[in-house]
C-alpha cells in the first residue's frame, strides 16, 4: 500500500440530504414565504377575491338553475350536478362558515399530502399552497384523489371525472398497465353516481353537457396540452413513475389563467413517491413478463 494518505469521501450516513435538514437550517425560507403569503393576503383583500371559487360552490344551494350564469363570469358554476348535489347540505351554512370550513378542508388535505416532507420542508411547501387555499378551489381534493386513486381506492378517480373532467387521467393509467379491476371499479362508481344524480335532476345534466360542448372560456391550447398529458401518463404507467401523473394533470387542466392553482397538484408527489402509499397493481392474466 502506498504511503500516500487517502482522502476518503463522506460516508453515505454523513451526506447531507434535504430530509436531514431541520427548521434551524431553513428558517429564512419560512420567513420569506410567510412574507409572500402576507402580501398575497393583502392583494386578495384589496381585490375582494377571497373564496372566489368556493363562493360559486356555495351558491349552488341558492340558485334555481345551476348553470344560469355565463361560464366566464364570476360565481359561474362549471362542475357536474353531482358535485353540487353532494355539497348541498354544506351550502345551507352561512357563507362565512362555509368558506371557513372549505379553507380548513383544503389546508388539512395539503398538510396530509406534504407530511412526508417533515416540518422543515413541509411548512414552506404548505405556504406555497396558500393562494389555492385562499381562493377555495378543489385542487387539494384532486391531489388527494390522485394519491388515493393510485393506491387502494381507485373509486377516488370519480371525483376529478365529475368536476374537472380533463384531469381524470387515472383510468388511462389503469388501461396502460392492464389493471382492469381498478378500471371497472372507477367505471362502476362513476356510473352509480351518474345514475343517482341524473335521476335527481336530469335537466341539470343536459345543461352541463351543453356547457362542456359550448364552453366559451375553454383555452385554445387545451387539445395540445391534453395530448401531451396523455403521452406523459402512458410513459409514466409503463415506467411505473406514479409521481409523473401530477405534472400530467397540470398539463391537462382546462384553463391556464389559474395555472398557479393547478401547480399545487405537485403537493401529491411526496406521497406518490412513498412505496407503501401507492401500491402497484396488475392483473396476473395481463401482466407483462
Amino acid at each position: 500500500m502506498s504511503g500516500r494518505a487517502l482522502v476518503a469521501g463522506p460516508r453515505p450516513s454523513q451526506r447531507v440530504r434535504l430530509s436531514d435538514l431541520r427548521i434551524r437550517h431553513v428558517w429564512p425560507l419560512w420567513l420569506a414565504l410567510a412574507a409572500l403569503m402576507y402580501t398575497g393576503l393583502d392583494v386578495y383583500a384589496r381585490r375582494g377575491v377571497f373564496g372566489i371559487d368556493a363562493h360559486a360552490y356555495w351558491l349552488t344551494g341558492h340558485h334555481v338553475h345551476l348553470y344560469g350564469a355565463t361560464a366566464t363570469t364570476r360565481d359561474a358554476y362549471l362542475y357536474s350536478p353531482a358535485f353540487a348535489q353532494a355539497i348541498r347540505p354544506l351550502t345551507w351554512l352561512p357563507w362565512p362558515a362555509f368558506y371557513g370550513l372549505w379553507v380548513v378542508l383544503e389546508a388539512a388535505a395539503f398538510a396530509w399530502l406534504l407530511k412526508p416532507l417533515g416540518w422543515a420542508w413541509g411548512v414552506p411547501a404548505l405556504l406555497l399552497c396558500g393562494f389555492e387555499i385562499y381562493q377555495g378551489n378543489v385542487v387539494a381534493l384532486l391531489a388527494v384523489a390522485l394519491v388515493v386513486g393510485l393506491g387502494r381506492g381507485p373509486r377516488a378517480w370519480a371525483f376529478p371525472a365529475l368536476t374537472k373532467v380533463t384531469v381524470a387521467l387515472g383510468p388511462l393509467w389503469f388501461v396502460v398497465r392492464g389493471e382492469w379491476r381498478a378500471l371497472r371499479t372507477v367505471a362502476v362508481t362513476v356510473a352509480v353516481v351518474l345514475a343517482i344524480s341524473v335521476a335527481l335532476d336530469p335537466s341539470a345534466w343536459a345543461s352541463w353537457l351543453h356547457l362542456l360542448v359550448r364552453h366559451p372560456g375553454l383555452d385554445p391550447t387545451l387539445p395540445y396540452r391534453l395530448a401531451t398529458a396523455v403521452a406523459v401518463t402512458v410513459y409514466a404507467a409503463r415506467a411505473d413513475r406514479t409521481w409523473l401523473l401530477a405534472p400530467a394533470m397540470i398539463l391537462a387542466s382546462p384553463v391556464t389563467h389559474g395555472l398557479g392553482q393547478y401547480l399545487t397538484l405537485l403537493a401529491a408527489i411526496p406521497r406518490l413517491r412513498r412505496p407503501h402509499t401507492v401500491h402497484a397493481r396488475r392483473d396476473p392474466a395481463t401482466a407483462v413478463r
